[in-house]
C-alpha cells in the first residue's frame, strides 16, 4: 500500500487526469496535426470545417475514454464523465459549427466591449494609469470590430488558437514521453523487489 501510495507522487496532475501515457501522445499528436491544419488553411469559409474537425477530434478522444471507462472500472466514473464532456462537445462543434462560430464571436465582443468600458469607469482618482486607460480603449475598439467583421476577426482568433494548439500538442508529447518513462521505471522497481525471496 505504501508504495502504491508513493507512485501516485510520480506523476503531477496532467498524468493523473489523463490515467495513460498513450492518451496522452493521442491528444498531443491531435492538437499538432490540428493546429497545422487551422495554420495552412485560410479563408473564413474553411473555418467551419476545422471546427468540425475539432468536433471530430472530441468525439475520438470521447470515445477512446469510453472504451478506457470499460476496461478500468475502478476509475470508471471519472473517466466516463470525461468521455461524456468530450462526446457532447464533439457533437455540437461537427454537427454546428456555423452557429458555434457566430455565438463565440459575440460574447467575445460583448465582453470586450463590457471590460474595456469597466476599465475606463474603473480608472479614475488617484490610481488612474495611462496603460490602463489604452487598454480599455482597446478592449472596446476589438469589440466594435469583432461585431462588425466578424470574419475578420475569425480569422486572427482561430490563427492564434492554431498555434496555441501546437504548442500545447507539443507539451503533451513531452510528458506523455516522460510519464511513460516514469511508468518504465516504476515496473522495474517492481520487478526488483520480487527477485528476492525470504528464507
Amino acid at each position: 500500500m505504501f508504495s502504491n501510495h508513493k507512485e501516485t507522487h510520480k506523476f503531477g496532475f496532467l498524468e493523473r487526469f489523463y490515467g495513460h501515457w498513450w492518451m496522452m501522445l493521442i491528444e498531443g499528436i491531435l492538437m499538432i496535426v490540428l493546429g497545422a491544419l487551422i495554420a495552412v488553411i485560410p479563408g473564413f469559409r474553411t473555418l467551419t470545417i476545422i471546427i468540425r474537425l475539432i468536433g471530430l477530434e472530441r468525439l475520438i478522444i470521447g470515445f477512446c475514454y469510453l472504451i478506457l471507462s470499460l476496461r478500468d472500472p475502478i476509475s470508471g466514473f471519472i473517466i466516463s464523465s470525461q468521455a461524456l464532456v468530450n462526446l457532447i462537445i464533439g457533437f455540437f462543434l461537427a454537427l454546428m459549427p456555423g452557429f458555434f462560430l457566430s455565438f463565440f464571436i459575440f460574447l467575445l465582443a460583448l465582453w470586450a466591449f463590457i471590460a474595456g468600458i469597466g476599465m475606463l469607469i474603473n480608472n479614475r482618482g488617484d490610481e488612474h494609469l495611462a496603460s490602463r486607460t489604452i487598454v480599455g480603449i482597446l478592449l472596446i475598439v476589438f469589440g466594435i470590430l469583432a461585431a462588425f467583421n466578424p470574419h475578420q476577426t475569425a480569422q486572427i482568433i482561430v490563427l492564434i488558437f492554431a498555434v496555441l494548439l501546437i504548442v500545447f500538442g507539443g507539451y503533451l508529447l513531452n510528458r506523455s514521453a516522460a510519464m511513460h518513462q516514469t511508468e518504465k521505471q516504476i515496473e522495474k522497481d517492481r520487478k526488483g523487489y520480487d527477485d528476492y525471496t525470504i528464507e
